[in-house]
Order: structure tokens, then C-alpha cells, then sequence
């Protein structure tokens, strides 16, 4: 009897233990830039709609790859370039070029590792690889070589000198040399004629020449002249009570090969990117930020990837069953987390939230809330409400939250 009542004791003390555990790992901030969110334009909106891309069209389903293209930013490629060019201008200087990024596949072994990555605002993480083209647009990507249980493989280039996560799993797929940010080296090997700017592009265009990429060189032009650009655009969609709304706070990535430059929306749709451009570039929707996630029944992060690339303003109405549905469970989760709820209380920030849009309806319930749990589980929440309205979608999600 004795024996029972101390197995009981330990019982309650290890439930408590691991309770105020799960709690404390639900709570704890991570220490990470938070995005910055753009002020309301009300001067900047372009109101004919009827001009703006529509995915109405876009294939459903995953996304599809094309060929594997050479890299032209791989370190031995540039250094070969460097070379060239050297050899061209009659001066062999023998400087070696040093690695700026390295191109990174993490594969996370669980949701836990998964959520840890995202939580990481500085890693810009893709589910699909980025030396790759983008043969049909899809809001998904799943690599066929992940298993069934396993989160997807996340590819991201990141600065040479950053810490990387040492108990999740990665593999070097390149080690990179981007020109742009390349200076101390640039200033180190100048010579009179190729300095700054001037040996980026020189080096881009023989690194792309090299690995028989000069299609993809496609030069902005204003005026006649070669010129940078600042990705912008506006996203809306029409819901079914308010008519074209914008999607507060959905992120909005411009890629050129590892490169990225994000943008957020304003309340009205509009958005520009925190970077510029020379080349154009391609286009992505993030359903994602740093405290909770839009996901696909199996967890799949979401991106509605655009191609081929262009240097023009991304305007677009998500018209199609999949990008409303996403954006109606994110515009609702966003107020809920970083606009005015009238003192109501927020969720715990800890790791991402999971919010997972279901296909199907369940009979049972149309939301459920599943919190952190001492087995390793993350917080999520299940919506299945394929069929419903806006307004329904966006009451349903502020509950659960």
C-alpha cells in the first residue's frame, strides 16, 4: 500500500514537472527580430483590378520542378569568373575569393525542429530547392525522398558567419560567393578598372556565361538605361461581405537565386520589398510569420510561387478556392496576434502556432485548439471549413485563439 501511494506521489510531482516544463517552452521568447509591419497606404493603391494577375487559373496542387541549373554564385564558379576577367585585363592578381553564404538543406526530424527553424526570422526558409526552375506554379512542395512522418527539407542560404542550429540536421549543398555582399573583399582586390558595382556585374555576367545562365540575366531597364528596382505590388481577394480586401501582414518574398527580399501588406494590399534588384526576379506568398503558421492537411507550409521571373510590379487577385481559403484563416490569426483586440488576451508566444487548413468536414466540430503537450507535439489548431463563408472562417479561427 506503502509502495502504490509513492508511485502515485512521483506520478503527480513528474505531471507537474513536465506540466510547468511544457508551459515555460510555451511562453519563452524567442530572441529574434520581429518583421516590421507597414504603416496603411492610402495614396499608393492601384484600384483597377481588372488589370491585376489573377490565380484563378494557377495549377492546383504542388508546385513542379524543372531542370537542375548550374549554379553561377557557386565559390569555384566565381572564382573562375574572378580569374577571367583578371586574365582579360591582363592581371593575375592570385587573390582567392572567400565563401559569403553557404546553401543549406536542414532536415528537421520532427514538428519541434520544423517550428524551431521558422521561429528564426533571420533564415528564409523555402520547402523547395533554389537551383532549381520552377516548371508550374503550386501553393506547396514536398520532396518525393522525405518520408511519410517527416517534416519536408528546408532550403535556405545563409550568411557564412552564422551560428547555425547545432542539434538539427543540414547538409552544404554549395558554398556561395554573392557579389553584392562581397565588399571587404572587393575593396581588397580592386584594381583601377573593376571596383564596386562595376565587378559585380562583371563577375555575374561571366559566373552566368560559365554555367550557360545568360537567359537569366534580364536587365531592368528605365529610360533606355540599366537601373535597380524595389519590388512592389499589391495582393487582394474577394471577401464575400467586404469585397476586395487586402490580406494584412502576408508576406511577400522577391527571389533571384539565393537572394531574397521580403514585403509585408499593409491593410490595403500594398507592399514593398526591403531590398532592390538589377535583374529580374521571381515572385512568392507566405502564409507564415514568426508566431503562427498557415499549413496544408499534412502540415506543408504554404507558398504560391510565381514564375517566370520579371522586374514588374507583382499585382494579384487570389481568386481561387485555395489562396481565399489560406488567407481567410491568416487574416484572423494576424489581428488576433498584433492589432487592437480590445484588451482581450493574446495567445502564449513560444514557438510558431500551427494552423492547419483541413480539406474536409468534420462532422464533429469545425475547429479544434491542440496545446503543447510534454510528448513533444506542437500547439495547433484544425479548421475544417472548406465550404464556409468568410465571416464564418474568421469568427471560427478568433475563437480557437
Amino acid at each position: 500500500m506503502k509502495h502504490i501511494k509513492l508511485v502515485k506521489k512521483f506520478c503527480s510531482i513528474s505531471f507537474i514537472f513536465f506540466g510547468i516544463i511544457a508551459t515555460f517552452n510555451s511562453c519563452k521568447k524567442e530572441d529574434n527580430s520581429n518583421p516590421v509591419f507597414p504603416k496603411d497606404i492610402q495614396n499608393n493603391q492601384n484600384k483597377n483590378v481588372s488589370t491585376f494577375e489573377t490565380t484563378a487559373n494557377y495549377p492546383k496542387g504542388q508546385m513542379v520542378l524543372g531542370r537542375k541549373m548550374e549554379n553561377p554564385y557557386e565559390l569555384k564558379v566565381m572564382q573562375q569568373a574572378f580569374d577571367n576577367i583578371q586574365l582579360e585585363n591582363g592581371k593575375i592578381s592570385g587573390e582567392k575569393l572567400h565563401e559569403t553564404h553557404l546553401y543549406i538543406k536542414f532536415i528537421p526530424d520532427n514538428d519541434l525542429e520544423l517550428n524551431q527553424l521558422r521561429a528564426d526570422t533571420s533564415l528564409i526558409l523555402y520547402p523547395y530547392p533554389l537551383d532549381y526552375e520552377i516548371k508550374s506554379k503550386g501553393y506547396s512542395y514536398r520532396d518525393p525522398d522525405v518520408p511519410a512522418n517527416k517534416p519536408g527539407f528546408q532550403y535556405c542560404a545563409v550568411n557564412a558567419k552564422k551560428d547555425l542550429p547545432k542539434k538539427i540536421k543540414y547538409v552544404v549543398l554549395a558554398k556561395l560567393f554573392i557579389p553584392e555582399d562581397g565588399g571587404e573583399q572587393f575593396v581588397k582586390i580592386a584594381n583601377g578598372k573593376f571596383s564596386g558595382a562595376n565587378m559585380s556585374n562583371s563577375l555575374e555576367n561571366e559566373a552566368f556565361k560559365l554555367t550557360n545562365n545568360l537567359a537569366e540575366l534580364k536587365k531592368h531597364s528605365k529610360n533606355g538605361r540599366t537601373a535597380s528596382y524595389t519590388p512592389a505590388g499589391r495582393i487582394v481577394f474577394n471577401d464575400d461581405t467586404k469585397g476586395l480586401i487586402g490580406i494584412q501582414g502576408l508576406q511577400v518574398r522577391a527571389r533571384r537565386w539565393f537572394t531574397t527580399h521580403r514585403g509585408y501588406c499593409e491593410i490595403n494590399g500594398n507592399f514593398t520589398c526591403n531590398g532592390t534588384f538589377s535583374n529580374d526576379c521571381d515572385w512568392s506568398l507566405n502564409w507564415e510569420n514568426m508566431l503562427f503558421n498557415i499549413v496544408d492537411p499534412s502540415g506543408t507550409s504554404l507558398q504560391l510561387s510565381r514564375g517566370p521571373n520579371t522586374s514588374s510590379n507583382w499585382n494579384i487577385e487570389i481568386a481561387d478556392f485555395l489562396g481565399i481559403y489560406f488567407s481567410e484563416l491568416f487574416r484572423p490569426a494576424f489581428r488576433y496576434y498584433f492589432l487592437d483586440i480590445q484588451e482581450l488576451r493574446r495567445p502564449l508566444v513560444g514557438n510558431p502556432l500551427e494552423i492547419r487548413a483541413m480539406f474536409n468536414i468534420n462532422t464533429g466540430t469545425d475547429a479544434r485548439f491542440f496545446p503543447l503537450t510534454i510528448f513533444g507535439t506542437i500547439s495547433q489548431v484544425k479548421v475544417w471549413l472548406p465550404n464556409s463563408s468568410s465571416s464564418y472562417r474568421y469568427g471560427t479561427v478568433i475563437h480557437e485563439l
